[in-house]
């Protein structure tokens, strides 16, 4: 993480503020919010840390808008894939990291 992070701020160099690199983590902090209190009151573990870690890393990659659609595509992969596996338990990262291309190819292609 601390490597993903240190080639994040090379967006420095290429005209991102400091404020706009860490805008990236609002998103992970978000979640990891909403994990935490999701945990407090069910008792269950919903999200684990590393999916949490992974969205930091990608939110400081591509930037918060960039990591909201990164999000809902991971989300919308889990949709389409939710129904084949019959209610297993199954990792969340892969599509986080599916939802992560998604995002920079439509950010590269588009912007």
């Amino acid at each position: 993480m601390a490597v993903g992070a240190a080639v994040s701020l090379l967006r420095l160099a290429e005209g991102d503020t400091l404020i706009q690199v860490l805008m990236g983590l609002v998103p992970a902090l978000g979640i990891f919010i909403l994990t935490a209190v999701l945990k407090a009151v069910t008792g269950r573990s919903s999200l684990g840390m590393g999916d949490i870690k992974l969205l930091a890393v990608i939110g400081l990659h591509l930037g918060m808008t960039e990591t909201v659609l990164a999000i809902g595509t991971a989300c919308v992969i889990t949709l389409i894939i939710y129904p084949v596996l019959r209610g297993k338990r199954f990792p969340f990262a892969p599509m986080l990291a599916a939802g992560a291309v998604f995002a920079a190819a439509g950010h590269f292609l588009f912007l």
